[in-house]
């Protein structure tokens, strides 16, 4: 189960927002959001989906990640599974 941030996801994921990791590092900006993933667009690795529970917060028009860039590759995938 994912972890609860206190985060109403449909008001605080918004297109546009800027994705930041755990780390500073800005990793580009959503693209698209639905049900428990977000897309994103705009940075130096290209369009991929993250799950919505690795959000830690969100400040400003930015999101918080939980996680480091280093880290990405075990999270991102290329399309959100389907919905059951």
């Amino acid at each position: 189960m994912a972890p609860d941030h206190g985060l109403d996801f449909d008001n605080e994921v918004h297109i546009g927002y800027r994705v930041v990791g755990g780390d500073g590092e800005e990793l580009g900006h959503v693209g698209d959001a639905m049900q428990l993933y977000f897309k994103v667009e705009g940075g130096p690795d290209g369009e991929y989906w993250l799950p919505m529970e690795l959000i830690e917060s969100t400040i400003g028009e930015q999101l918080i990640l939980t996680i480091n860039s280093s880290d990405l590759d075990d999270y991102r995938m290329e399309m959100p599974p389907a919905a059951a």
